[in-house]
């Protein structure tokens, strides 16, 4: 029985493994992922270091001082705006240009350039003028230190985040872990829909093409079952590991070009190493909060929960798969299935914004939502009796869903007609 289970898991491995979409999934789909996170990161490291001259115009004569050259724009006053600016030649890469007082007309500056002016720049020329014009107008009400009173008014309270440990220690909470929760989220609801619909449109087109008539003239309907489950499973697991090896991957040349290392422990002064290295003190905080992050026990829930997952809803799906006549009617089926998933999903975005509380806390243990309930829950460290507690729920349901699957696959795999009536189904687990 073993041999035809793992001859049937084989098949079902090698054919999915080498579809194209398998392929385009498991090497593109990463790779624009990480595009779009590292990114802003990249733009901020390489950023344009040509610092542009940027000429201020001031017919009021009551800005112009404002303007502090930086790294990024050299502000050079001018009396007035000239032909040779608008030239191909011109040095001037943009002109800012100030008409009126601005506290009466708050409209009256314009920024000029033969190209498209850049945002940062505007939004420097307006921080700057906006904070000049806020100066001129606390003195139009001659109150004594009221720019003083303003500032001191308007200081932010930064609040920071700290729990417990069952030791009694003090353990900050870094906004990098709900990120990962919710990533880690987000792919399992991806991989157990996708798979689990994988395994549907599998035995739905054996019945349909009738070769399922074939296959079970030497293999028993439950080892046809439980080979393409494990072989679907088997290619998932596979992709996770590729998707592993590649996480592992850029964080190692993460840790190359910062000189920092992402796996250990993070550096104790990240201030000091930022003036030390020349990084950005921005681009340090992320990578080291990053650092702190536990990336193995993640992953090693990731797959457990991926596997319970997979198994209850696959299970069912296969179900759904042999007990319909059409592929049409499967996909009709599987919208109850989708809103289930969705429900999950909702639940874990509520758990992200609150994780203690006693609805999420009850949905670790109910199938249908914990394995997506659990990615946001452990890495903002559950407990670990609650994870276990949570992971065998999970599987005794799975392997429940999938005695109770094999008994609708059995009879309904060879059943071709009419559509079942769920009082039949019924009937087909008591066979």
């Amino acid at each position: 029985m073993k041999n035809k289970i793992l001859l049937v898991a084989s098949r079902e491995f090698s054919v999915n493994v080498k579809k194209r979409s398998f392929i385009v999934t498991t090497i593109v789909m990463p790779v624009l992922m990480l595009v779009v996170m590292l990114l802003p990161v990249m733009l901020m490291i390489f950023e344009d270091t040509d610092r542009k001259t940027v000429a201020v115009v001031d017919v009021t004569g009551e800005y112009v001082s404002a303007f502090e050259s930086n790294d990024s724009y050299l502000y050079v006053p001018t009396e007035k705006m000239t032909n040779a600016m608008r030239s191909d030649s011109t040095d001037t890469d943009a002109v800012v240009y100030i008409s009126e007082n601005l506290v009466e007309n708050p409209s009256a500056v314009t920024v000029f350039s033969r190209n498209e002016v850049p945002l940062t720049l505007l939004a420097e020329v307006e921080e700057v003028l906006s904070d000049k014009v806020r100066e001129q107008k606390m003195k139009q009400y001659d109150i004594p230190k009221l720019e003083a009173v303003m500032a001191d008014l308007q200081q932010d309270v930064e609040v920071g985040a700290v729990r417990w440990t069952d030791e009694g220690e003090q353990q900050s909470i870094p906004q990098v872990l709900t990120i990962v929760g919710g990533i880690g989220m987000f792919l399992i609801y991806i991989f157990v829909m996708g798979y689990g619909a994988m395994v549907m449109q599998s035995v739905s087109e054996e019945k349909t093409n009738r070769i399922v008539e074939l296959i079970v003239s030497s293999v028993k309907p439950v080892q046809l079952l439980l080979g393409k489950i494990i072989g679907i499973g088997c290619v998932g697991l596979l992709q996770m590991a590729i998707w592993a090896v590649l996480l592992l991957v850029v964080m190692l040349v993460v840790g190359m070009v910062t000189g920092i290392a992402l796996i250990g422990q993070p550096p104790v002064d990240a201030p000091s190493m930022a003036a030390a290295g020349g990084i950005d003190p921005d681009i340090l905080s992320a990578v080291t909060s990053v650092a702190t992050v536990p990336f193995l026990k993640i992953f090693i829930v990731f797959v457990l929960c991926f596997l319970g997952g997979y198994l209850f809803y696959a299970s069912f799906l296969a179900a759904i798969g042999a007990a319909v006549n059409e592929p049409q009617d499967s996909q009709q089926l599987m919208m109850p299935v989708i809103i289930v998933l969705m429900l999950a999903f909702y639940m874990g975005y509520y758990a992200m914004l609150n994780p203690d509380s006693t609805a999420v806390a009850w949905s670790s243990y109910i199938p249908i939502t914990s394995p997506i309930v659990l990615m946001v829950r452990v890495p903002l460290g559950m407990p670990l009796y609650e994870v276990i507690i949570a992971l065998g729920v999970l599987f005794l349901s799975a392997f429940v869903m999938l005695k109770l699957s094999s008994k609708i696959y059995r009879t309904g795999i060879l059943m071709y007609g009419k559509k079942p009536s769920f009082k039949e189904i019924f009937k087909w687990l008591h066979y």
